[in-house]
């Protein structure tokens, strides 16, 4: 499926490493061998180191701390830190996709900054795209947006239970033809999968039928090499 401006052509389920595995290594190999995007976000030094010398597809996230920036150039030297960090983990010289993650109001000189430094980084070829992780009201996804266009993809929480700000963020996306990621597709509670709570012979349907219904690609948290396996049911179907 095509990712929006990036015309990038992406699988549609996309694996977020989570947790701490028994086997660190077992768990990244079985993730690389899906050949789908994999998001790095929550423990970039944990994972890059896992993986790296390979040419995956990684994404992360950053702006963490830009609730905590003085003045816009304090704002750009708190993300190409973040930026430094995980390019660092990896071993290599870009990350396909960096998201923005906006969870809250921020002042419009910590947007600016950031907005800056990512920029800069795109123009060095440190990140290939940039994104924003929509995880704040709409009326602030759209503030945001409202006066530039620095944004390749969103991702933005897709919940079958809570419709709406995905469907108003997403037609944000459209107007710019930036590509939409979904998460939170497979989490309808308090961050268990509500796979977990079906029969084991039940939950690949359960997670084909959530993924084609979310109507783009999925970014899916994993914690075990089984959770991969079930993320991926869909793409084994289709294989079949």
């Amino acid at each position: 499926m095509r990712l929006g401006r990036t015309n990038l052509d992406v699988p549609p389920v996309w694996l977020g490493l989570m947790g701490v595995p028994e086997s660190t290594d077992q768990f990244v190999e079985k993730a690389l061998s899906a050949k789908v995007p994999l998001d790095i976000s929550t423990a970039p030094g944990l994972w890059g180191s896992a993986m790296r010398g390979t040419e995956a597809f990684v994404t992360a996230s950053g702006g963490y701390d830009l609730r905590n920036a003085t003045d816009g150039g304090h704002a750009a030297i708190l993300v190409q830190a973040e930026l430094v960090q995980i390019l660092s983990a990896l071993g290599r010289g870009h990350l396909d996709i960096f998201f923005l993650r906006v969870s809250g109001r921020l002042e419009e000189f910590a947007i600016a900054g950031a907005l800056e430094a990512i920029s800069l980084a795109r123009e060095e070829g440190l990140v290939k795209f940039a994104g924003i992780q929509a995880f704040g009201s709409v009326d602030i996804i759209r503030s945001i947006w409202q006066f530039n266009d620095a944004f390749d993809v969103v991702m933005a929480r897709n919940n079958p239970l809570a419709k709406e700000p995905y469907k108003a963020i997403s037609g944000l996306a459209e107007q710019r033809d930036a590509g939409v990621v979904s998460c939170g597709t497979l989490d309808w509670g308090r961050g268990a999968a509500f796979v977990e709570l079906a029969p084991e012979g039940e939950r690949n349907d359960l997670v084909k039928s959530a993924i084609a219904n979310a109507g783009g690609p999925v970014l899916v948290g994993v914690r075990t090499i089984n959770d991969i396996e079930t993320a991926l049911a869909p793409e084994v179907s289709e294989a079949d």
